[in-house]
């Protein structure tokens, strides 16, 4: 018997060695070794191996064919995660997927000009700086970002910015189901999902970047958290602080890979440049690309 798994990416070893010792012909697996592993929490398993999977050995060490044609994704989306992860290895598979773009979006009365620009669907990726999103409105929270409860971080910022724009676009100009909102920090979506549910939009999903994994939207945006507060209260040195979840350049791989037309990336550029400067390792090199 010829066995053909996919996702093989995401599977544990114990989960594919049990399919693999019915292949008594051969076997086949399927997946993207750029994205993310199953979740190994114990450390002492991630230090002895686990933490690499048998598709990820298979992939590097033994004979492979890469699947190059993707579907989802359009030109401007794939262009972006071409130059940060896949080397310019993917193509459009069809003229549809590339040429797609997300139709014009109406906002209410109550969205600013920037609000507006956000929405444009000739650009479909975008980067909110949430450090320079001052208005009479958010005086009152724009200096919680980065912030810690019971060692969860979360951006109250952020979420307030997500807030703005999602609540001033109606259902019928974009359907709940194109739209999820993404973040690396449980913490983060909770909060989120609260502002979304004050103001008449629960019908948002909102989710980690992990459980996102497989699924796909027209239009993703993407929460980032780390920051720094706007006026200097926590002082931290740049230095030494860490990227956290993001320093797993997958996670970041499979949070833009979601969207089929638009990405809206909300962080604060400047100071994740300047921890990612201080990060020795793939991640911080990708955040570094990702924000130049």
């Amino acid at each position: 018997m010829r066995i053909k798994m996919r996702i093989s990416s995401q599977a544990a070893d114990s989960t594919l060695w049990c399919s693999l010792k019915l292949a008594t012909r051969g076997a086949i697996l399927v997946g993207d070794q750029y994205q993310l592993p199953p979740v190994v929490k114990d450390r002492k398993c991630r230090e002895e191996g686990m933490s690499e999977t048998l598709f990820a050995r298979c992939a590097r060490d033994m004979a492979s064919i890469e699947l190059t044609a993707q579907y989802r994704m359009c030109r401007g989306i794939q262009r972006f995660v071409n130059e940060l992860f896949y080397e310019g290895k993917l193509k459009c598979g069809s003229r549809e997927v590339e040429d797609a773009k997300m139709p014009r979006v109406f906002t209410t009365a109550l969205a600013g000009p920037w609000i507006e620009e956000m929405w444009n669907p000739e650009q479909p990726v975008v980067m909110i700086d949430v450090s320079q999103w001052r208005s009479a409105a958010n005086e009152e929270f724009v200096a919680a970002a980065d912030e810690k409860e019971d060692g969860r971080v979360y951006s109250r910022p952020e979420a307030q910015v997500i807030k703005s724009f999602v609540t001033t676009v109606p259902r019928h100009s974009l359907a709940s189901e194109d739209l999820v909102i993404l973040s690396p920090y449980v913490k983060q979506v909770k909060l989120i999902q609260g502002l979304l549910a004050a103001g008449d939009r629960s019908d948002v999903e909102v989710m980690t970047v992990d459980r996102s994994q497989g699924r796909d939207w027209k239009v993703v945006v993407i929460s980032l958290v780390r920051s720094r507060s706007l006026d200097n209260e926590r002082g931290g040195d740049a230095s030494t602080d860490v990227l956290g979840l993001l320093d797993d350049w997958r996670r970041l791989n499979v949070a833009i890979t979601r969207a089929k037309v638009k990405v809206i990336i909300v962080c604060s550029p400047e100071y994740l440049s300047e921890v990612a400067s201080y990060q020795d390792t793939r991640g911080g090199q990708v955040v570094r690309r990702l924000i130049d």
